[in-house]
């Protein structure tokens, strides 16, 4: 498929599937059809072969048309609803070891090595020129404590052109040598990248953002209370910062979890501090019981299991 997509209006024609509007898990495929995209934004469809000569003798001089070969299909962007970018430095690797013992083994100090901001320059350019390339156009991405490499994250995404939700992890506790932070940091660095990324996009306003804005606790194990009541009010002072965190996942982690917060499973404690709103993404939540899922679903919160 060979065209220029940068100018401000072309049609795609050809075989492609999509998401039916208003119709949960359901796709359609159409054999022939016309996709016409002026300004960034698909202003129609067209399906059949009658439908789709009427549109293409209808368009405008100025619009170019890309048609696909019999063996390409056209589908909307895929989604990941929850990656570390500083993780993509070992991606397919480092999968001996259970959560706890691996976080300190190989995690943190791959994401440490953020605090160089030339390195996670490099390694970010590389996570999401592999995104985009691999047809992932939108993503719930987490940084890490440091607040220049979490702006880095946010600008190579804008750079580039992909969609997310960025924030700067947060870790005021159980973390590592040299990769902790204290309570104050960690609520005055996510406000500082929550007003980056507003002010790197002037004239956009929430979803009409390609970046939103997030607060990252990262886990129950190393938030402490107040950061999580910080957070909590942070979130919640505005309607468009998204939360991003981690839910029941191992049982090493919930086991920790208990040791901390004697009776109480993760989605209490994050409930209790305003952490479960409709703009919150847990990831994991392997081990959610029904009860929990209950109070996702009351909130609005997505919880993705894997």
């Amino acid at each position: 498929m060979a065209a220029n997509l940068d100018q401000a209006a072309f049609a795609v024609k050809g075989r492609f599937v999509h998401a039916v509007s208003g119709s949960y898990g359901e796709l359609e495929y159409a054999e022939d059809g016309l996709l016409v995209v002026e300004d960034g934004v698909i202003k129609a469809v067209y399906k059949g072969a009658v439908a789709v000569g009427v549109a293409l003798t209808n368009l405008g001089g100025n619009t170019s048309v890309v048609e696909l070969a019999s063996d390409e299909f056209l589908v909307p962007g895929l989604i990941d609803c929850h990656v570390h970018a500083a993780q993509y430095a070992y991606a397919g690797t480092a999968t001996d070891k259970p959560l706890m013992q691996w976080l300190q083994h190989y995690t943190f100090p791959a994401e440490r090595r953020c605090a160089d901001v030339a390195y996670a320059r490099k390694v970010y350019a590389s996570f999401v020129e592999r995104l985009l390339r691999n047809g992932t156009t939108a993503a719930a991405l987490y940084a890490t404590i440091h607040v220049p490499a979490t702006k880095v994250l946010v600008d190579t995404c804008l750079e580039k052109g992909l969609r997310a939700v960025v924030g700067k992890v947060c870790m005021d506790r159980h973390g590592a040598e040299d990769y902790e932070e204290t309570t104050e940091a960690a609520l005055a660095g996510t406000k500082e990248c929550v007003e980056y990324v507003r002010a790197a996009q002037p004239g956009a306003a929430g979803l009409g953002r390609l970046v939103q804005p997030c607060v990252v606790p990262r886990f129950i194990p190393t938030c402490t209370p107040e950061l999580l009541k910080a957070l909590g009010e942070l979130a919640n002072g505005a309607d468009d910062i998204w939360v991003q965190s981690h839910a029941s996942e191992t049982p090493d982690q919930m086991a920790f979890v208990d040791s901390l917060h004697p009776g109480q499973r993760c989605t209490e404690i994050f409930d209790g501090h305003g952490l479960l709103t409709n703009k919150c993404v847990m990831a994991h939540c392997v081990y959610l019981d029904d009860r929990e899922m209950d109070v996702f679903a009351k909130r609005g919160t997505r919880g993705r299991a894997d």
